[in-house]
């Protein structure tokens, strides 16, 4: 998690910056029980999310287990908590064509969930978000690719 970028933002012209909060850590959960150490429980679809304080002896053993833990940020006038899972949109250029796109997301590890002839959804392979946050100006950056925003989740409420 230490390639977390300090600052997220999207490109293109509406962009989202949030901060990232060094104190905070997010664990993918199994079988979808809420521990009592989470400060936030979040769901994307069949996945579950626990928010949880850096320090915490409970993620200290999940990390010691090997368990993936991501980074957690905030937006810097609200203080609302927000988790990235890691997927990117793309918002492709018109008429762009897809193949030499869909090699350089290979090469960059990414995966495509979805795909039309204006948008694509793209998660990591190996599931590393912090890695997958630090390569979106290389994304932006590629071929037919206008703007390219993390994906993130927001808690309804925590602790």
């Amino acid at each position: 998690m230490s390639n977390a970028p300090i600052r997220l933002t999207g490109s293109g012209p509406v962009t989202v910056a949030l901060d990232l909060d060094p104190d905070l850590v997010v664990v993918r959960l199994e079988g979808g029980k809420t521990p009592a150490w989470a400060e936030s429980v979040l769901r994307d679809g069949a996945e579950t999310f626990a928010v949880a304080r850096a320090k915490a002896p409970a993620v200290g053993r999940e990390r010691k287990s090997g368990r993936s833990l991501g980074p957690v940020y905030k937006a810097a006038a609200s203080g609302a908590v927000a988790v990235p899972t890691g997927r990117l949109t793309l918002q492709l250029a018109e008429g762009t064509p897809t193949d030499g796109l869909t090699v350089a997301l290979d090469d960059l590890g990414f995966d495509i969930i979805r795909r039309s002839d204006t948008m694509m959804l793209v998660q990591p392979r190996k599931h590393d978000i912090a890695d997958a946050l630090d390569k979106i100006e290389i994304v932006a950056g590629l071929a037919g690719a206008q703007a390219v925003t993390p994906q993130l989740l927001y808690p309804k409420a925590t602790k």
